[in-house]
């Protein structure tokens, strides 16, 4: 009698991992791709009545804040570690159906030495594969030696007709059970683990407690762009569009919160040790710091022609007037030590719900939309004269280059939009419209709600 298994890995038992995991319920996204991550569910205990998570955060330190949600366990610590799990799997291989089924009767066919010479074939049944536990390596290991996972011989015990047979694994071409069979094989493995250490006072532990995390890391960004539609008339419709980046985990309907704003994370460069790594995981470049001008928008930042969008690092408001981009200060990267660099605004919060995006998905959605009233601007700039220590560095003909540029000064075409709505605008890219038409895209800065702000379109040539 000759068995097919025919294993659908489609229904893997996962039972195992859904148990461990606690779900992300709320996520708060700044737009340099920190992001403030809330998790809370209830998970099953151990025998001590506390609470094992298989999922490891990569916070910034200081962040990383465990809870107990349940009014009758307390909280009284947290420990990671790199602990041994058993996992149950689907047999794949002769070796793993072998080791899932010690104790059953087998038809065996070995390889044949010699193309000439027939298969050897025999009853048997499968006594063991011969392995050295975890508990005998850390006895003939030296002191303080890591854990290790146990170790399996190449060989497997069968019993026959002539005794007990140790043959090679390598050497078996095929099994045929004779009864029924078990296609599962549990193994064990490391895993970073974390343990929620409860404390159920003088009553006995329940079998599922909930529980909570929150933690700031880098793994969601969003990014902002807009469009605006010009009707000619003073009117123009400023619709706010968001790209929401998941590279942390797999969100399953989510409250979000996009955040306007330039945070402020003193150890935003440290991982805290509870994530057991020392470095923060990779993530694509929309992450990076070397986006160009993506960092302008990461950080509310205004673009200053000429100037390297690096040098920008903080935000820069834009008053009741509206303020030409030559007399704005440039802003300096004073680093994350630094408190309130950047601060100059309250943060703004767009709230969205059941949002469900996985791991490396990206989203685009409408934020806003509102019709602000606009007007044509003419700015020419009229330098008086070059910095006089400038003089001595240029030779004639640059100086002669200058007076005539100085002489016929160039005007720029710009509209000022004055933000009347209910939220402000954040830094991000313009796309002016008009008539169905593209006329330019820029750089709209951050705007408060009352004040105005220039968007240029185009400069005279002649």
């Amino acid at each position: 009698l000759t068995l097919v298994l025919l294993i659908n890995l489609t229904f893997a038992n996962n039972s195992f991992a859904d148990s461990r995991k606690i779900p992300i319920k709320e996520i708060s996204v700044f737009k340099d791709g920190h992001v403030f991550v809330l998790h809370e569910g209830s998970l099953s205990t151990n025998g001590n009545g506390d609470v094992l998570v298989d999922y490891l955060p990569n916070p910034i330190l200081g962040t990383f804040w465990p809870y107990s949600a349940d009014t009758n366990a307390k909280l009284i610590g947290v420990s990671t570690g790199h602990k041994k799990v058993a996992v149950e799997r689907t047999a794949l291989t002769i070796q793993a159906l072998i080791a899932a089924n010690i104790g059953a009767e087998v038809l065996v066919t070995e390889k044949s030495i010699s193309g000439n010479m027939p298969s050897e074939r025999y009853i048997a049944t499968i006594l063991a594969i011969p392995t050295r536990s975890s508990e005998e390596i850390a006895l003939t290991s030296i002191p303080n030696s890591p854990e290790q996972l146990s170790t399996k011989a190449g060989i497997v015990l069968l019993k026959t007709t002539n005794g007990t047979k140790v043959l090679s694994i390598d050497q078996i071409q095929d099994i045929t059970f004779k009864n029924s069979f078990n296609p599962k094989l549990t193994e064990e493995e490391f895993r970073n683990q974390m343990t929620l250490r409860l404390d159920w006072g003088k009553q006995k532990s329940a079998q599922a407690a909930k529980v909570g995390l929150v933690y700031i890391q880098k793994g969601i960004r969003w990014i902002p762009s807009y469009r605006i539609s010009l009707d000619g008339n003073g009117n123009a419709v400023v619709k706010l569009q968001a790209t929401l980046l998941n590279e942390l985990a797999d969100l399953e309907d989510v409250n979000a919160n996009l955040i306007i704003g330039v945070p402020t994370f003193a150890f935003k460069g440290t991982i805290d040790p509870i994530a057991l790594q020392q470095t923060a995981a990779q993530l694509s470049q929309y992450f990076g710091n070397d986006t160009g001008r993506l960092n302008n928008i990461r950080s509310n930042s205004v673009y200053i022609d000429g100037l390297d969008s690096n040098d920008i690092s903080r935000q820069q408001i834009v008053g009741s007037q509206a303020i030409d981009s030559s007399t704005q200060a440039r802003g300096e990267n004073l680093g994350p030590d630094i408190p309130n660099a950047g601060q100059t605004e309250d943060l703004f919060v767009f709230k969205l719900k059941n949002i469900s995006l996985k791991k490396g998905e990206r989203m685009v959605f409408t934020l806003a939309e509102q019709t602000l009233k606009y007007k044509d601007v003419y700015i020419v700039d009229l330098p008086f004269s070059p910095p006089s220590e400038l003089s001595g560095n240029i030779n004639s003909q640059q100086q002669l280059e200058l007076i005539r540029l100085m002489r016929t000064p160039k005007a720029t075409h710009k509209i000022r939009i004055n933000n009347s709505g209910n939220h402000p605008f954040t830094t991000a890219p313009a796309l002016i419209i008009r008539d169905d038409a593209v006329l330019a895209e820029g750089m709209l800065t951050y705007t408060a709600i009352g004040a105005s702000t220039d968007l240029e379109i185009t400069k005279a040539i002649n």
